[in-house]
């Protein structure tokens, strides 16, 4: 191998070593940290959308009916 190649892979190397070093100590302490969001069984909180239309929905107006809820970003 040349000189080159081995300086590269030791500097991929060095690179995910320190990306996982930073990444893992989160995971070891997760179940310390406070669940964020919902729990099993608790209601959604209810919020007011406009249609393409201009007509307001509530998600209490869909209440006893099954909804699927698509949260995206676009950028």
């Amino acid at each position: 191998m040349t000189t080159n190649r081995v300086f590269s892979k030791s500097v991929t190397a060095a690179v995910l070593l320190a990306c996982l070093s930073v990444l893992a100590p989160g995971r070891a302490y997760a179940e310390d940290r406070p669940a964020i969001g919902l729990k099993p069984g608790q209601m959604y909180p209810d919020f007011l959308l406009p249609t393409l239309d201009g007509e307001l929905h509530r998600l209490s107006d869909y209440r006893g009916k099954k909804v699927l809820l698509f949260h995206f970003a676009s950028w």
